[in-house]
């Protein structure tokens, strides 16, 4: 099997001995790592636990000169151990990041570089004629390039940079806080507690430790870091002035309250199986501990694998992804094809009832010379006043031919109304307030004294006219 790999941004971290100040470092490997450390209560350390999980944390160190423990810093290495076990062997790979505490005269050659670098900034943010701060919140404050008209001056962005450097400079020397700490100082809740006063009994962080423990009476004060602090049983319910002491495991008992006092167990408990209160918040703990555990094992899982199976899925609907296009092509294709079957089919439709109207129109062309060839045959007959003796067939044919205007149709239909849909499932039907209606018939299509009419064809009808339009 393969040796774990462990990785640092750094090796060493250095301080200065009289100021206040944290440094960071990244911690990498793709096992998790167990981190121990000899630093004394001057320092903390975020994360405070002890388990690192894969693959990468930052990890912050911060120290506090003003701390009453300053003087346990004598006579020791400081370092940070990460070490890790290899699958299936006893193996084990350790990376140390040492600590180290400048001395006060390089310490001190450093503040007065430092100083007089500031110094130089700050000259170098002041007007030279009004010997006024610059500010990049106050207008009248603010720098300006003269380079342009009086009403559009630009801002010196140079100078401005110089303000953001300084101020970040500044609230980078500030403690840091926090809005949910996992264990709030007794001072500000808004501090994460690194320490326990033994005596006072209460947590609190460094720096608050070191400034409320400052004066001499409260300076015998003992401290221990939380993780050490003692584990003390709550008061009794049933009596209060009494800290429990055991824990009743009879399943009779029908208290509440399975904790109890010294009062309780000669009292309400008497003769009850009981344990002592101790291994049970020694067990509990030991529970909570391994739950935490195996918590950050399923939260970094969760944040690795199961995260990334998420963005996977989530990457298949971004809208410029391969799968994304796949579809949208799939889709207008698929709409092309719907589209190019209903406008071959409309277009059809279109082509059918074109050609209908078409002959319609040639049908009235036709009639219309027929009657015009008779009107022009008669009009001769009464001008040259020959042939007047025999009209009775070209008065008869004329009679016909002036009832042929219901016989010639001219009832055709606009593409406006008949009913289509876009689809072109099924064959466009005429809307119904056009479609056609039955003629009634006229009154002399029937009978006359009992006799069947003489049928006569529109072929011998055709045929008459021809012979007409021919002479």
């Amino acid at each position: 099997m393969a040796l774990p790999v462990i990785y640092s941004s750094t090796d060493v971290l250095e301080f200065k001995r009289n100021k206040e100040a944290s440094m960071e470092f990244t911690i990498s490997s793709a096992s998790i790592l167990e981190m121990k450390h000899n630093l004394p209560l001057c320092f903390t350390i975020d994360p405070i636990y002890s388990t690192i999980q894969p693959p990468s944390n930052v990890i912050k160190v911060t120290y506090y000169p003003n701390s009453p423990f300053h003087f346990m810093m004598t006579n020791r290495t400081m370092k940070i151990d990460f070490s890790a076990k290899s699958a299936g062997s006893d193996n084990v790979v350790m990376l140390s990041v040492v600590v180290l505490v400048a001395d006060k005269i390089m310490q001190e050659q450093e503040e007065m570089e430092e100083e007089k670098a500031k110094v130089n900034l700050y000259e170098q943010l002041e007007c030279k004629i009004c010997a006024r701060k610059y500010s990049e919140d106050i207008e009248d404050l603010t720098p300006i390039v003269l380079n342009y008209s009086a009403r559009n001056l630009p801002k010196n962005r140079v100078i401005i940079d110089m303000l953001c450097d300084l101020k970040r400079m500044v609230l980078s020397q500030t403690h840091g806080t926090c809005d949910d700490p996992l264990l709030p100082c007794y001072e500000n809740d808004q501090h994460e507690a690194t320490i326990h006063c033994t005596t006072c009994k209460e947590d609190f962080c460094n720096k608050c430790f070191a400034s409320t423990h400052s004066s001499r009476i409260l300076s015998a004060h003992q401290a221990v870091p939380v993780f050490e602090k003692p584990l003390g049983p709550p008061n009794c319910t049933i009596h209060p002035d009494h800290e429990v002491r055991y824990v009743c495991t009879d399943i009779k008992c029908q208290i509440m309250s399975k904790l109890f006092c010294e009062e309780c167990k000669i009292g309400e408990h008497v003769s009850h199986t009981f344990e002592g209160v101790e291994q049970l918040i020694e067990n509990n703990a030991k529970d909570v501990e391994d739950a935490v555990k195996k918590l950050k094992e399923e939260e970094a899982k969760m944040l690795n694998l199961k995260m990334e199976k998420v963005k996977k899925v989530l990457k298949s609907f971004d809208k410029y992804g391969n799968e994304y296009v796949l579809y949208v092509n799939a889709i207008t294709q698929y709409f092309e094809l719907k589209k190019a079957s209903a406008l071959k089919k409309f277009e059809a439709f279109v082509d059918s009832e074109s050609a209908k109207t078409e002959q319609g129109m040639l049908n009235i062309q036709t009639h219309g010379d027929s009657i015009a060839a008779l009107r022009k045959k008669l009009e001769k007959m009464l001008c040259r006043r020959q042939g007047l003796f025999d009209v009775k067939d070209e008065i008869d044919l004329a009679a016909k031919m002036s009832n042929l205007e219901n016989e010639v149709n001219d009832d055709f239909n606009s593409l406006s109304h008949f009913c289509i849909s876009y689809e072109m499932v099924t064959k466009p039907m005429l809307h119904p307030m056009f479609a056609k209606r039955e003629r009634a018939p006229k009154q002399d299509d029937g009978v006359v004294e009992g006799k069947t009419p003489r049928k006569r064809t529109r072929a011998a009808d055709d045929h008459e006219i021809e012979e007409i339009t021919l002479e």
